[in-house]
């Protein structure tokens, strides 16, 4: 287990390298960062993996890894997600889904619009409604593939992550509505990719435990 938490952690540092866009009017960008990250809870059950975001974050403090505020997002991103492949003890399950997936979005909504310059760009905002559409529509049954998760886990670290952006960085609203055509092709492309992800993990475990499974077929009885 300590040896593949080592292994993914360096997969992580190595995919903050690899940028897929640049945000218009800032000097943010969106990396492969933000798809292994949410993808830690695929690989190791949904603790563990909050613990190598915090591990990777605790990093940044000794080393210059990453812009600090991409912290926060990529963990309530690895929360969302390990809630929705149910990575989390049951127990916790109703109460963090109803955090990640309606207190937090709706937060955001309305922390956005209350600013000033939000308030004038507002419609940008409502891409956060998505988790809360997805998140409802599960609770009907609907809405159940993975492709689903993945836009929830990247529509909730938007959220954070714009929030943080919105009261750190200074933007025109004229700026914020501009983005909105590109936060849609990031954020699908984002989901897409971790669902491709989150395949390719599954079936690699898959055949790992397989092949472990397997008896020895070499060995000699005397």
């Amino acid at each position: 287990m300590l040896i593949k938490s080592i292994a993914w952690f360096g997969v992580m540092l190595a995919s903050r390298c690899l940028k897929l866009s640049l945000l218009i009017g800032s000097t943010s960008s969106i990396s492969l960062l933000h798809i292994t990250a949410p993808l830690s809870a695929s690989l190791f059950s949904g603790i563990n993996g909050l613990f190598t975001i915090a591990g990777l974050i605790l990093a940044h403090l000794i080393f210059p890894l990453f812009p600090l505020k991409l912290g926060l997002p990529m963990l309530v991103a690895t929360l969302s997600w390990s809630v929705a492949i149910n990575k989390i003890p049951k127990k916790w399950l109703l109460p963090a889904n109803i955090f990640c997936h309606f207190v937090l979005p709706i937060t955001c909504m309305m922390l956005f619009i209350t600013h000033p310059i939000g308030n004038e760009a507002w419609g940008y905002s409502l891409y956060w409604l998505i988790p809360v559409g997805i998140a409802s529509a599960r609770f009907l049954n609907f809405a159940q593939h993975t492709f689903f998760s993945g836009l929830q886990s990247t529509f909730v670290a938007h959220a954070v992550g714009s929030i943080i952006w919105l009261y750190t960085v200074p933007m025109t609203s004229g700026q914020w509505l501009a983005l909105i055509p590109l936060v849609a092709i990031e954020r699908f492309t984002l989901a897409g990719l971790m669902t491709v992800g989150h395949e390719a993990i599954t079936a690699f475990t898959k055949c790992i435990a397989s092949i472990q499974s397997k008896p020895n077929t070499n060995s000699v009885n005397i």
